[in-house]
């Protein structure tokens, strides 16, 4: 919906040898959106959660999903200036869909994290 894929894509063929193939009947604006038009139930990593359950459903043969989900908020450190934050989050089921692992990656606006944090599935 948002173009994200044009730019995730490209990389994780490259990296991981997997092929990006969008969700186009899952309305991911369902979860919560940026502009809290639609409010967001949980924490952003709960609405990618439910993003990749949604593409996972909608894709039953995918073993890999990824989502996104950003906000935009008070800097964490910093009094007064406000921040985009977004995750990115990858999950990898086994073949029997019960079970897997997920990884994400927070990424504020202003100074990128490099560091991976392995989250539960």
């Amino acid at each position: 919906m948002h173009a994200k894929e044009r730019v995730i894509g490209p990389i994780l063929q490259d990296e991981l040898g997997l092929i990006i193939e969008l969700a186009v009947g899952v309305n991911t604006d369902q979860f919560g959106k940026f502009s809290r038009e639609v409010g967001r139930s949980g924490s952003q990593l709960d609405a990618a959660r439910a993003k990749i359950a949604a593409d996972f459903e909608y894709a039953p043969s995918s073993r890999v999903g990824f989502a996104t989900d950003g906000r935009f908020g008070p800097h964490t450190y910093i009094p007064f200036p406000a921040i985009g934050h977004e995750i990115v989050l990858m999950v990898a089921r086994t073949r029997d869909a019960r079970s897997g692992a997920s990884i994400s990656q927070s990424l504020p606006e202003l100074a990128p994290s490099r560091v991976l944090q392995a989250v539960e599935a």
